[in-house]
């Protein structure tokens, strides 16, 4: 499927201009204005009828019911919507501090040649980062300790690899050893990612006022 990626105005006329900064335009006109899949951070949806490349007009709904409620009146009445729209995505994400749990609401509705309007829904949960508090501090002391354990395992084995040389990767168990190292290394790394990227996602959210 072609996908327009051209800038336009209100009511969908080509923009003949270029020397503008988002600051200048209003959140009904920034919808008319093409996004890549690296501006917004998206990646190709694969759908029954259709793939889209994760670029798009985006119109940012705000953090109010009635911020929602006005910009969804500028675009009805600016034809935002029309009979070229194939697809549109709702995407919003919920946090529950209670439980420290975010959800992310994705709703698809696709328009095919059929004339039919079909929607389909996804609701992922996830905990996004780990609040020290309470029981997650023993937790994480017990992650502590295990690293350290690693380290003494990962210092043992170089001493006993430098030691034996070619005769250590004779004994099987020694790969096993080499094996539960880099794993938990690489959980490591992926779990401070995560945390990492948490704390970035939060304070994005912090500083956005949906305007």
């Amino acid at each position: 499927m072609d996908e327009e990626n051209r800038n336009f105005t209100l009511h969908w006329e080509f923009d003949q201009h270029s020397n503008y900064t988002e600051n200048d335009l209003t959140r009904t006109e920034k919808a008319f204005k093409y996004k890549s899949f690296i501006e917004l951070k998206t990646t190709p949806y694969w759908s029954r009828f259709a793939t889209y490349g994760g670029g798009g007009y985006v119109a940012n709904l705000g953090i109010t019911k009635g911020q929602a409620s006005s910009l969804l009146s500028d675009l009805q009445e600016n034809d935002w919507f029309d009979h070229y729209t194939r697809a549109i995505f709702v995407e919003f994400t919920v946090y529950n501090p209670n439980i420290n749990m975010f959800a992310y609401v994705s709703y698809v509705l696709e328009s095919p040649a059929i004339g039919a309007v079909l929607t389909s829904a996804k609701v992922t949960s996830f905990q996004l980062f780990t609040p020290l508090s309470g029981m997650t501090l023993f937790v994480v002391a017990c992650q502590i300790m295990y690293m350290m354990l690693i380290t003494y395992f990962m210092i043992r084995e170089i001493l006993k690899l430098r030691r034996l040389r070619n005769e250590y990767w004779k004994d099987p168990w020694n790969y096993i050893e080499v094996i539960v190292i880099c794993l938990s290394w690489t959980t490591l790394a992926i779990y401070l990612t995560r945390e990492a990227v948490g704390r970035h996602v939060l304070d994005t959210l912090m500083r956005n006022k949906g305007l």
